[in-house]
């Protein structure tokens, strides 16, 4: 795991000395450079003297954040980004601001999902390989719109300590995954109550007190958006 507080030593010692000696920190410019190409939401990370603490512009909150007070997915994201710009640069300091950019290399990381809203996990892997472009990724994940996210590169799935190809998923839905996978969409219950619904449905009996029972209890498991109940509205006007 990344330790955020070596980050803040690290920007508050750099900060300090590019304006004691009136210049900029190029392992600074490194990280955040590497960091606003994967992470395009922010726009900059700083020091911030007075407060003592690291700082993140975010272009959507229009404000500026203290890095302690951000999700802990976008936390785990940037820290992510800061910790692989960093090495970059230790590797090879003399590409300068474009260390993340012109480094090669492997980078193992364990549940890549882990803290992630959805919408991330659809773009991180794509964000991380345009943030380092040289770097091979190795990343392991249960998350279904991660492996829908990817359109090259190589997909295993390991079962009784084997490894076996497993096909590109690229742009199928979370459900269809999940069916490739070996894992049911519902558990058993669930799908009970649902054929059941769609049983009374089909016979005439959608708006019975059995019928509407099922469907609350459908929608507090669901959601009242849920495609199979929305499926069970258009029904219900021809049955």
């Amino acid at each position: 795991m990344t330790n955020i507080k070596f980050f803040l030593d690290l920007y508050r010692t750099e900060t300090l000395s590019a304006l004691q000696h009136n210049t900029d920190s190029t392992i600074l410019a490194a990280v955040n450079n590497a960091v606003r190409i994967c992470v395009e939401d922010c726009t900059n990370i700083y020091y911030d003297v007075k407060r003592d603490e690291l700082i993140i512009e975010l272009d959507s909150a229009h404000d500026v954040l203290p890095f302690n007070f951000l999700s802990d997915g976008v936390r785990s994201t940037l820290a992510l980004a800061m910790e692989i710009a960093f090495r970059c640069y230790l590797l090879n300091p003399h590409f300068g601001e474009q260390a993340a950019q012109n480094t090669s290399g492997i980078v193992l990381i364990d549940e890549i999902d882990l803290h992630l809203h959805p919408a991330w996990q659809k773009k991180i892997v794509k964000d991380l390989k345009n943030a380092f472009p040289c770097i091979q990724f190795v990343v392991t994940t249960h998350a279904p719109l991660i492996i829908g996210s990817l359109d090259v590169g190589k997909i295993f799935t390991i079962e009784n300590q084997q490894a076996y190809d497993f096909p590109i998923q690229y742009g199928k839905d979370a459900n269809s995954i999940l069916n490739v996978m070996g894992t049911e969409e519902m558990d058993s219950i669930l799908e009970d109550k649902l054929q059941n619904y769609f049983l009374l449905i089909e016979g005439g009996q959608g708006q019975t007190s059995d019928a509407l029972l099922l469907r609350e209890e459908l929608e507090k498991m669901l959601g009242n958006n849920h495609t199979e109940l929305q499926r069970a509205d258009m029904m219900l006007k021809f049955f």
